[in-house]
């Protein structure tokens, strides 16, 4: 059992009732005040102030609180109740009341030894003017209390005891403006942020947001949407001794007052995870020493679980990891819907997927994308996609082309749960038109690459795969078509170049440009092995032996029988056969008869019988 926390019981009304029951108004209102100054968003307290003046006749004061409430909490029965009341007997509506938006806001930071860190942070709210920044710095020996003091922070010191949610909760014992937001010190607002946070804050009937908060330099990590924003409210706090959260005292307050949590718009970027700040902060380290104790005051608690299960991942124990992700997913999928939170089921699932598709898992990835427990998330588009993904590397395409038909519908669909950040890019059509590709729908797998080529610039894969499919079903000229739009496209890639090698050098129409797409192939990359041998193939079956030889030099002399093999094809032709070639002739008999049916297709002066000899 937790045991609420101080910050939690800020806002108590036992001095205003005591105040009341005194009937003095000064005493009253001087309470109020007090419990407005400290939680400044109190429907209770507000109520209260109401039921007072109009028992004494005070109806003018009640109805100006009345406007303020009815506007914050509209769908609370008990304002709905007493504002129909005074429709009919004062004729007031919502239109006249004016709704003056709570716009006072409190940032709230946990620190140690951020001062490469916090700069950035607090530059990032330069815009926000009416704010206030309160900081409890757990023992900071660098330069962080400077730094922050130059942007006017509050700061307070607190012991460090194992516990972020205890810190959490001490920095919101000082907070006093109307919202909160939570950020940490390796985290900033992204750049033109400032309208979207005050539009959020504008909106009635909201107690709290899940920001978008992106992982700078982990894109497999995608956007998660995290609890960040809330009203200066009583009753809230954090729990979990470590990943820390605020979700469910969130969701008490909403079904109190009828009120609803939503997607913000406010976007965070989290810094935290890049390599040289894992380094610098050894923040895995110090993160799993601290499970222990976090599972001994919650075990079995889903999200620390899940969380121990992504820091040991992080860790490089991926076993272990493998192994926790597994008995959470047990866990959840042994209880109903309305049991499990929404925002730990999203999460793991999320990352449960990313997890799988990293271990190439590709089996189980499906399993858990088709489960109870990720088909409660929505589905959203994300799950969609991880769906597909699986699906295709398990070779189950019609499958595939149905969920990631969804994930395209679903792509821009506003949504809780994290999500990668390729769904809303080209990916998923060029995943659908492999799909289709294998299942021989030759229409619709054309249809998705074409749709997709003009969307992905910077990427060599499509056009790769459009042409090696376009290839494969005897289409070449086309196919190198696409590869010289690539090209045309700034797509120096090396497997574009090692693709159109093999099919120029194995359509006897394009002869002509095999010499030319090779020449430069291997300008370009004179380090391939594929190039090399692609070159030496096109120059050989264009008669030019002598010229083909060095092309295979460079694999000869590491042995490759191939190469080899293809070096005695041109010396024979050539008449140049020496005493120690004739000895490796019996051991390449499969390599040359290889050659020579690949040189057999060629224009020229290819002499077959001259081959077959030198096989025999």
């Amino acid at each position: 059992m937790i045991k609420p926390p101080k910050c939690s019981k800020l806002g108590s009304l036992k001095a205003l009732y005591e105040a009341l029951g005194t009937k003095i108004q000064s005493n009253i209102i001087n309470e109020y005040d007090k419990v407005l100054e400290i939680r400044p968003f109190h429907p209770e307290a507000h109520l209260q102030l109401i039921d007072y003046y109009l028992e004494n006749n005070m109806d003018q004061d009640a109805i100006l609180v009345l406007q303020k409430l009815i506007n914050l909490t509209p769908e609370w029965p008990l304002i709905q109740k007493l504002f129909k009341s005074f429709e009919k007997s004062h004729g007031i509506n919502k239109k006249e009341c004016s709704f003056d938006p709570m716009t006072m806001l409190s940032i709230c930071l946990i620190v140690k030894n951020e001062e490469k860190n916090i700069g950035r942070c607090l530059s990032s709210l330069s815009q926000i003017k009416n704010k206030e920044i309160i900081i409890v710095d757990t023992g900071s020996s660098d330069k962080t209390k400077i730094i922050a003091k130059q942007y006017q922070a509050e700061i307070i010191d607190h012991k460090w005891n194992n516990d972020f949610s205890d810190a959490r909760n001490i920095s919101m014992e000082y907070a006093r403006g109307d919202w909160i937001l939570i950020l940490d010190a390796d985290e900033e607002l992204a750049p033109n942020s400032f309208q979207n946070l005050k539009t959020d804050m504008m909106r009635p009937n909201i107690i709290g947001y899940r920001l978008p908060l992106e992982n700078v330099g982990s894109p497999l990590h995608g956007v998660n949407y995290v609890p960040r924003l809330f009203r200066n409210s009583p009753g809230l706090y954090f729990i979990g001794k470590i990943h820390e959260t605020i979700y469910a005292s969130l969701i008490v307050a909403a079904e109190q007052w009828n009120m609803k949590q939503c997607i913000g718009s406010t976007k965070i970027l989290h810094h935290g995870y890049q390599p040289d700040q894992i380094k610098i902060k050894d923040k895995i380290k110090r993160n799993l020493e601290l499970y222990d104790d976090a599972l001994t005051e919650l075990p079995d608690e889903p999200s620390i679980m899940m969380n121990y299960a992504h820091d040991l991942n992080h860790d490089g124990q991926t076993e272990k990891a493998y192994e926790i992700y597994k008995k959470i997913h047990g866990i959840l999928e042994q209880h109903k819907t309305e049991e499990i939170t929404p925002e730990v089921r999203e999460q793991f699932i999320h990352n449960y997927a990313v997890f799988l598709a990293q271990e190439q898992k590709m089996e189980e990835l499906v399993d858990v994308m088709l489960s109870r427990t990720a088909r409660d998330t929505g589905p959203v588009a994300n799950v969609h996609y991880m769906a597909g993904l699986g699906l295709i590397n398990c070779k189950r395409f019609e499958e595939s082309v149905r969920e990631l038909e969804l994930c395209v519908e679903k792509a821009f669909d506003d949504s809780l749960a994290p999500s990668v950040p390729v769904i809303r890019t080209w990916n998923p059509k060029h995943l659908l038109a492999n799909a289709h590709a294998s299942l021989g729908n030759e229409k619709q797998a054309i249809r998705y690459w074409e749709e997709v080529l003009p969307e992905c610039k910077n990427s060599p894969d499509p056009f790769h795969d459009y042409a090696r499919y376009l290839s494969s079903i005897n289409r070449n000229k086309e196919a190198m078509g696409i590869l010289i739009k690539a090209m045309d496209a700034g797509l120096n890639d090396q497997k574009l170049w090692e693709l159109g090698a093999g099919i120029v050098n194995s359509d006897p129409e394009l002869a002509a440009m095999a010499l030319d797409w090779t020449e430069e192939a291997v300008q370009y990359f004179p380090e391939s092995d594929v190039t090399n041998v692609r070159r030496g193939e096109a120059l050989m079956k264009n008669g030019r032996y002598l010229e083909a030889i060095p092309y295979f030099d460079r694999l000869t002399s590491r042995g490759e029988r191939n190469a080899t093999a293809a070096q005695l094809i041109c010396k024979k032709m050539m008449g140049q056969l020496s005493a120690e070639d004739h000895e490796k002739v019996a051991l390449l008999q499969n390599e040359l008869k290889g050659w020579a049916e690949i040189m057999d297709k060629a224009p020229g002066d290819f002499d077959r019988e001259l081959a077959e000899q030198l096989i025999q």
